[in-house]
């Protein structure tokens, strides 16, 4: 007697010329494609002036616990945006605030360019990493009200790529040129990633104001919850 057997059926095969469109598409679209040029140019000067920080640090006290304190002060303050702050991020103009946020971390950037030492050093990993987490949240809340939903994935695996890519790259570059002609050299080229992340940014359409926070979508899990919270604007 002949056993029955659940039919078996084939994966769908990707429609490779579909996903070329759209790649070709992203590339096009006045929104994304700003914000792939600015990500390239700001993750690639962020690396670079991570590796100066942690060299700097680290030559300053003679110790690893230089390059740890830089790496913590620039995880906690960002912790502590994402969560008290992550709401209000999206109120004034995305644009605005995108190009204040670049410049700020030019701004921060240049403390320990023109100061260098342990102390400037760790400062300004916290200040940076503040400004980044707020800069994540805002980068998302353009994505959702800017970029269709049929070119997200795309944008985030072409950025996802671009992180890796900075990482590598730009630690690599970055401790090169701090050991090799000191940090401050690799600490200016952050700075001038941020102002170029920041005339990106000023070419990016307006966006209306009132627009609901993270409408349509959630930059982290940390983002939800504080846009959940009750002291979160209604």
């Amino acid at each position: 007697m002949s056993r029955c057997s659940t039919p078996r059926h084939a994966p769908p095969v990707p429609d490779v010329g579909n996903v070329q469109s759209r790649y070709r598409t992203l590339v096009q679209h006045p929104v994304a494609a700003r914000l792939l040029v600015a990500k390239a140019v700001s993750e690639a000067g962020d690396f670079v002036g991570l590796a100066a920080l942690l060299v700097l640090a680290y030559g300053a006290t003679g110790s690893v616990l230089g390059p740890a304190a830089v790496l913590a002060a620039r995880s906690l303050p960002a912790l502590a945006v994402a969560i008290l702050l992550g709401a209000w991020l999206d109120q004034p103009s995305r644009r605005a605030s995108l190009v204040t946020l670049s410049l700020l971390g030019g701004l921060v950037i240049a403390i320990p360019a023109a100061r260098p030492s342990a102390v400037t050093a760790i400062v300004a990993a916290g200040l940076l990493g503040a400004v980044r987490a707020a800069h994540q949240s805002v980068h998302a809340a353009t994505v959702a009200a800017s970029v269709p939903a049929d070119l997200r994935l795309p944008l985030f695996g072409l950025s996802a790529a671009i992180n890796q890519g900075s990482q590598v790259i730009g630690i690599l570059c970055g401790a090169s040129l701090a050991v090799t002609v000191g940090p401050r050299t690799a600490l200016i080229i952050d700075l001038v990633s941020f102002l170029c992340a920041a005339a990106v940014f000023a070419t990016l359409p307006g966006s209306p104001d009132g627009s609901p926070p993270f409408s349509g979508y959630k930059s982290s899990g940390v983002s939800r919850c504080s846009a959940r919270w009750p002291w979160s604007p209604g």
